[in-house]
């Protein structure tokens, strides 16, 4: 996958020197042990997660990918709890070739409900149309309602699929694309926004048919075995 940066938002506190690249690259990930979601079979989904749809709309399983409702806001929040640094993978990919893509990942979410926007936490959306080879990803905020967009960045490659590598160390959230060593974009969690010490992560759509695969999450709090 070659990746492409076209535009970001940036602020000057946010730009990242080239140490800081290299020490980003070191820390990549976290030591703990690996959950890694399966998506064949829609009972055995309900052990793992917590669904939620402002439609009704339910999340579907077709071989090993998630396929996200196709109307309204699917929420997938998965029930391990997080009080830590994680980790967390995840790809995405248009149901039908080159075609849309709105899906992302809930961080430090807490009092999911069935409503639009019915959540507190941050969210990583990624965001292309039908046809395109740009995607954008931007961090949205939410506390049962939308409270706007805090980072954006856009890329363009020849893939018809993203995958995203999220890690959260120390309250820092970095987002990878691809295979890439260098942070697409990077924000610092606001503790007195995310007040919980217990917090969760989970899979968002809004409006998209599309399928999800490769979830994956790391974290010393994830028992052996799970």
């Amino acid at each position: 996958m070659k990746l492409v940066r076209i535009s970001a938002i940036w602020c000057t506190s946010c730009i990242l020197t080239h140490n800081d690249f290299n020490e980003i690259k070191e820390e990549y990930t976290v030591n703990g042990n690996e959950y890694n979601a399966s998506f064949d079979n829609e009972e055995a989904m309900k052990d793992d997660f917590d669904a939620y749809s402002n439609t009704g709309s339910q999340f579907k399983a077709e071989g090993t990918d998630l396929i996200t409702p196709s109307e309204g806001e699917g929420k997938l929040m998965l029930k391990q709890p997080l009080t830590t640094d994680f980790v967390v993978e995840f790809t995405v990919s248009p149901f039908a070739s080159n075609g849309q893509i709105n899906g992302g990942i809930y961080l430090f979410a807490t009092n999911a409900t069935n409503a639009q926007d019915g959540i507190k936490a941050y969210n990583i959306q990624i965001e292309k149309t039908s046809g395109s080879s740009v995607y954008s990803i931007s961090v949205f905020k939410f506390n049962h309602s939308f409270l706007g967009s805090l980072k954006s960045t856009t890329v363009a490659y020849d893939g018809d699929s993203v995958s995203l590598h999220i890690l959260v160390k120390d309250d820092v959230v970095y987002v990878f694309v691809g295979e890439s060593k260098n942070a697409a974009l990077q924000f610092t969690v606001d503790r007195s926004f995310i007040t919980e010490t217990t917090t969760y992560v989970g899979l968002r759509s809004q409006v998209c048919l599309q399928r999800i695969e490769d979830f994956k999450l790391i974290s010393s709090e994830i028992k052996i075995g799970t």
